[in-house]
């Protein structure tokens, strides 16, 4: 039988009319009902010949999981993508990825930004921030917002990183002081250069 969309739908309509299905695997059967179109053919196939070669059951959280990370995906660039033994889609392969730390004083903490650009020279970020009391962290990933420039994204992920400091250092002490002012000579810099290249136009 030809592998169709339409062959996809027969078996989410087939399993939910036998009640063969989970509540929560219902609610996923409706997330990949509503993206079943034909330009997502090839990712349905390729998944479901995965399934097939492992002789699994088929799990449609995964599945509609997987869809999301293919999807998120295609904004950076990545139509490739293969499985990990346990079978979760990968697809990230990031160019030009670029490491900014920030000097940190008085106290163990991480405080850097990670900046990538996707297949199709859009930018994201990922961060790590914290003081001895609180931080928080995501990594660069699919999931990020996208950037048109490393220009955007640099400048976006410091003030991400500064504000996301000032949040948390209610009393900041002389360490923490020195990292925000890390940052925000960053900032500044960013900004003159930015209005140096500006009056160059003119």
């Amino acid at each position: 039988m030809e592998f169709t969309i339409d062959y996809i739908k027969e078996n989410l309509d087939f399993w939910v009319n036998e009640n063969l299905l989970s509540p929560s695997e219902f609610e996923f059967s409706k997330i990949l009902e509503a993206n079943l179109q034909d330009e997502n053919v090839d990712f349905f196939y390729k998944i479901f010949q995965f399934w097939d070669s492992r002789q699994d059951r088929l799990s449609l959280r995964k599945l509609a999981l997987n869809y999301n990370a293919y999807h998120k995906g295609l904004r950076f660039g990545f139509t490739t993508f293969w499985f990990d033994e346990y079978g979760w889609l990968k697809n990230e392969n990031w160019e030009n990825i670029e490491v900014i730390e920030f000097e940190t004083k008085g106290f163990n903490a991480t405080n850097k930004i990670t900046l990538g650009k996707g297949q199709n020279n859009m930018w994201s970020y990922g961060l790590y921030y914290g003081t001895p009391f609180a931080g928080g962290a995501f990594g660069l990933s699919v999931y990020s917002k996208p950037f048109d420039s490393y220009e955007s994204v640099y400048e976006f992920a410091l003030n991400d990183i500064l504000n996301k400091l000032t949040e948390i250092a209610i009393q900041p002490n002389s360490a923490q002081r020195d990292i925000i002012k890390q940052i925000k000579y960053k900032l500044a810099t960013l900004k003159k250069v930015d209005e140096n290249n500006q009056l160059s136009i003119f």
